[in-house]
């Protein structure tokens, strides 16, 4: 899924991009390469995290964040890829890979506001956070 909504996406920016090239309009070409611009990047982290839902079924988007605005910034890179290990939304970071002391933990998360007072804080380096928060999974054991 997460590929199709790839190719869709590249092979219209790619038409928008020679249609705004060609065009004897080129302010109008160029007010929709703009729209769509936008609109992929407000649109971006829904097309995205909703891929990543149908395809994975572990996929774990936080109660603390939305669907509209999470954003994974580092991935598992040992297994399908398909998880996040570090992320981020408009208020928290968010971590979940190896180092979290219980099984039954989900993730740990650290607000952006909490972030500021943290020496030598560093969002994708768990070890720097000062102060953390843990979200336990509540269903069976994955």
């Amino acid at each position: 899924m997460t590929a199709t909504l790839f190719f869709a996406f590249t092979t219209a920016l790619l038409y928008l991009i020679f249609r705004l090239v060609k065009a004897p309009n080129k302010r109008k070409s160029l007010a929709y390469l703009t729209g769509f611009l936008v609109l992929s990047y407000v649109f971006g982290p829904y097309i995205s995290n909703q891929g990543s839902l149908i395809e994975n079924e572990y996929y774990v988007i936080p109660v603390q964040s939305s669907i509209l605005t999470f954003r994974p910034t580092v991935y598992d890179q040992e297994g399908s890829g398909d998880n996040w290990i570090y992320a981020q939304d408009f208020t928290y970071y968010y971590y979940s890979g190896a180092g979290i002391a219980s099984e039954r933990l989900l993730y740990i998360y650290i607000s952006r506001a909490e972030a500021k007072n943290c020496k030598d804080f560093e969002p994708t380096e768990f070890n720097s956070w000062c102060i953390i928060h843990a979200q336990e999974h509540d269903g069976p054991e994955l």
